[in-house]
């Protein structure tokens, strides 16, 4: 279709002549979709809706020096999860299982064993910076991961985050994250 065709069409609509005819018609509706966007703007902005703030769900840490699972009560969107107060060596833990995840199976205390001797497994860590912004956690920055044979934190734009999804695919190709 080119152009000519596409300015015939229009001429058959009669599409400039009935806004012409109706300019207050036209303006309120244009007014009435830009209104909705910004709206719709400014509602992913600030969290996406009502209770979305106030959602509250278990957040599964790991901490590094004891080798153990601890889990949180976390209230709140995802995006302002932080380390635990006072804990240099506890970060959020993504854990998998190559099958499907054993409902409940992830308790407070459990190490690396016993994860193993579920079918589970933690896959990498996850650290979030505590001046991380709405704006910087829409765009995926102020998060950092790494796995637990490497002390290396990488950013979601380096190749070594590449390389940890890659491992975790080659590890388990319909792996399933497991929630406690």
């Amino acid at each position: 279709m080119g152009l000519q065709e596409i300015r015939y069409w229009f001429e058959d609509l009669e599409l400039r002549k009935k806004l012409e005819e109706n300019q207050s018609v036209a303006v309120v509706g244009l007014l009435v979709v830009i209104i909705f966007c910004l709206g719709l703007v400014m509602c992913q902005l600030t969290g996406g809706g009502p209770g979305s703030s106030t959602r509250e769900f278990k957040l599964v840490y790991f901490d590094v020096d004891s080798q153990t699972i601890k889990i949180v009560d976390h209230k709140g969107p995802a995006q302002a999860a932080s380390p635990l107060e006072g804990t240099d060596n506890v970060f959020i833990a993504s854990v998998f299982a190559c099958e499907a995840c054993p409902e409940g199976q992830i308790k407070d205390g459990m190490n690396l064993d016993d994860l193993k001797a579920e079918g589970m497994f933690i896959a990498w860590l996850e650290r979030i910076d505590p001046n991380m912004t709405d704006e910087m956690a829409m765009f995926g920055e102020g998060r950092s991961y790494r796995t637990l044979e490497n002390d290396r934190w990488y950013k979601t734009t380096e190749k070594g985050y590449e390389l940890i999804n890659k491992r975790l695919l080659d590890r388990c190709p319909k792996a399933r994250i497991c929630r406690p």
